[in-house]
């Protein structure tokens, strides 16, 4: 009795609850009826009638089979599973006892068991403790749907005997789902957090920036990645991926299309800006987006800046200009370095080698790959330190002697071959640091952008003027390469330079000075081009003035006037645009009036330049309030992504490519698994992998664990 009460108070169900209806009162009103006639009074002798009850909720979960009237069953509606109901001999009890204990498919049924105490650790920047948790199959499927989704595994895991014998052990009670199964529930987890964010996009009305790349799997497809960056409301920046898609060709209007179309799916209209790499289609797939977004009124400036190019794509194409005309040198070094790493044996030669010479790195020899020219750094680094090892193993070594110091075949690198291998580390070490930062996705990128480039053509300048050929022949085809982007401010899209301005550890003197770099030490052409930048921020805050007409009265006109209506998303009038600048212009005559907070910001003091981890992005938070507006301009251009791509693939030269597992799928669930793995993930994958001298120390940690086990 006590369970069906309780059932009845908490028991949530879809259409109402299980509460107990109250007794209706038996008491006959006094009121004359509609027809004028009195009602019988308490006395009279007329016959009470029996009041009907309703129809228990229970209802709402059971369906009647009147396969036979005088045995009548319910069928639940989750698991199917019948019941006799008949009113006189069975009633609804058995039936409240299935939904609330025996049926698994229903997620509201009464949780009764004991609970178990369980320590969560933080997470999300939360703080962790004990919490009271019971056995819920139907959230552990789930969870583990989401496990194969952030890992990487194959839906085929779940069928595999060493996963079976561990949920087994930890949860007899628990049936494994079958793979299939498994598929449905990670689709079903994609729609539930795409309508979520969907959800979120259209409610905010957020400004987003956009990064898009192609990806080929083994059956050549074609993907195309549609990935959204923005700074949310609690002023963190956010990278989401919206679609993984099949596009026929990578033809720009095609590009184009798809990237509209998946636009249109989301309810996105307002976009920033678009960055992808220098080919000649994407200008066309620019072209055609930019005239899209126009005519759904979410560009800024007309669209005149959406299109930024991929820094970490441009630094790939100097670097490979700079190391083709050196290849003999690292192909020398690789070499080496690929025969000592053919067996345990020689990398056991070339350890012993390297103490008898007192070489201390903790570094390991490591092998390259060609296509991506970070590893050839990585590899030259620690290459070099181990140079007189390398000398050492000529003559001690019989096998490496009959290698590289025959006759015939390959040849050992040479004494001037290793310090030209220097020179190419240091000359990659600055593209090595810049192009780490260009990729950065947890951190604001643009701001960084012109200092780098700055950085980096100063040294190139420097070192095309020295004395040494080798130093200067590679300083200058690089630099050839460097000036076909970056060579003058007018190639450089302007976005990046206010994004300085924005940084208020820097503002107008910084972008100044940055400038003048470009210039070759023009002050003229220097400011010139400040006071370009600063009246292109200027039009962007009349612009927002519009847009967010309803945030400040400084940016909107009176409400006296008929005319002054607020606009809203990106619905701007030219006229009011004209008056909007009139009466700026009219204010900063008039001493009264406040000046713009453009004026402002650039007047007051800057931060301090050495303050550690400045957090540009909580000095907004924190200053938006005297900032209403400008804060708006800050808040999308420090979103603008700097790179298409992240760390761990932001050096390849060669194509990305779907592995193995993900190219067995059809396009949907690859679309399914790595978007929500996306969504899912706080970190990028390239923080879980281990560098060459982690994984070193683990085989050294395991090799020392058999000795001692072989010693027992």
């Amino acid at each position: 009795m006590r369970e069906h009460q309780y059932l009845m108070k908490v028991l949530v169900l879809p259409q109402g609850s299980l509460e107990p209806q109250s007794q209706p009162s038996t008491q006959l009103s006094s009121q004359p009826s509609a027809g004028g006639d009195e009602s019988p009074s308490p006395t009279s002798c007329a016959p009470k009638r029996k009041p009907t009850r309703p129809p228990s909720k229970v209802w709402t979960h059971f369906t009647k089979v009147i396969d036979d009237a005088k045995n009548p069953k319910a069928r639940c509606n989750y698991c199917g599973v019948s019941y006799a109901c008949g009113s006189k001999k069975n009633g609804t009890s058995n039936l409240l006892t299935h939904l609330s204990i025996q049926c698994k498919k229903f997620t509201n049924r009464d949780e009764k068991r004991q609970k178990t105490l369980v320590f969560e650790a933080k997470k999300h920047g939360e703080d962790g403790g004990l919490v009271a948790k019971t056995y819920n199959a139907e959230l552990v499927k789930e969870n583990i749907a989401r496990m194969l989704v952030m890992d990487e595994l194959p839906f085929s895991f779940v069928d595999r005997q060493g996963f079976k014998d561990l949920m087994r052990l930890v949860e007899p009670r628990f049936v494994v789902p079958s793979r299939r199964t498994v598929t449905r529930d990670c689709f079903n987890l994609y729609m539930k957090e795409k309508k979520r964010l969907k959800e979120y996009f259209i409610g905010k009305k957020l400004r987003v920036c956009l990064t898009t790349d192609t990806w080929t799997s083994c059956q050549n497809l074609n993907y195309m990645v549609l990935t959204s960056h923005y700074v949310d409301e609690n002023w963190c920046l956010q990278k989401k991926i919206l679609n993984y898609c099949v596009v026929p060709n990578h033809r720009g209007e095609t590009l184009g299309k798809g990237i509209e179309q998946c636009l249109l799916e989301w309810g996105i209209e307002n976009i920033f800006t678009v960055t992808v790499d220098n080919a000649a289609s994407n200008d066309v797939a620019i072209s055609y987006l930019v005239g899209s977004v126009c005519d759904w009124g979410g560009a800024i400036l007309q669209g005149m800046h959406m299109h930024i190019r991929c820094c970490a794509h441009i630094l790939n194409l100097v670097v490979m200009d700079g190391l083709k005309e050196h290849g003999g040198v690292i192909t020398k070094i690789r070499n080496v370095v690929r025969f000592v790493r053919g067996s345990g044996a020689r990398m056991l030669k070339l350890k012993s080698c390297a103490e008898q010479a007192k070489i201390t790195s903790k570094k390991t020899a490591c092998l390259d790959v060609p296509t991506r020219w970070n590893s050839t750094y990585i590899m030259l680094e620690a290459a070099i330190q181990y140079q007189k090892a390398f000398e050492r193993m000529e003559t001690h070594d019989v096998a490496y002697v009959k290698e590289f110091c025959g006759s015939s075949g390959s040849k050992s690198p040479s004494s001037d071959d290793w310090d030209n291998a220097r020179y190419f580390v240091k000359f990659l070490k600055i593209f090595y640091d810049a192009t780490l930062r260009f990729s950065g996705t947890l951190h604001v990128t643009s701001n960084i952008f012109l200092e780098q480039i700055c950085f980096i053509g100063n040294q190139l300048d420097v070192w095309g003027a020295s004395t040494d050929m080798r130093m200067s022949i590679m300083a200058q085809t690089m630099k050839i390469k460097f000036n076909k982007y970056w060579g003058s401010v007018e190639k450089i899209n302007p976005l990046l330079i206010v994004a300085v301005l924005l940084d208020p550890r820097y503002k107008e003197a910084y972008v100044n000075i940055c400038l003048e770099t470009l210039s070759n030490g023009d002050v003229e052409e220097a400011q010139k081009q400040t006071k370009k930048i600063i009246g292109i921020l200027n039009k962007m805050y009349e612009e927002y003035c519009l847009v967010y007409s309803h945030l400040t009265s400084h940016c909107s006109t009176s409400s006296q006037n008929q005319d002054d209506m607020e606009i809203d998303g990106g619905d701007v009038d030219a006229y009011k645009m004209f008056q909007t600048r009139a009466k700026m212009r009219l204010r900063a005559v008039d001493n009264k009036e406040p000046k713009t907070e453009v004026d402002k910001y650039l007047m007051e003091a800057c931060e301090d330049m050495d303050t550690q981890n400045f957090d540009i992005l909580n000095w907004w938070k924190i200053n938006s309030s005297r900032y209403k507006i400008l804060s708006l301009i800050a808040r999308d251009v420090l979103a603008v992504p700097i790179s298409t791509v992240a760390s761990e693939s932001a050096f390849s030269t060669g194509g990305r490519i779907i592995d193995s597992f993900r190219n067995t799928l059809n396009p949907k669930t690859v679309q399914a698994l790595i978007c929500t793995q996306n969504w899912f993930r706080n970190q990028p994958s390239s923080e879980l992998s281990e560098t060459p001298e982690e994984v070193e120390s683990i085989a050294e940690e395991i090799l020392v664990g058999i000795e001692d086990l072989t010693i027992e």
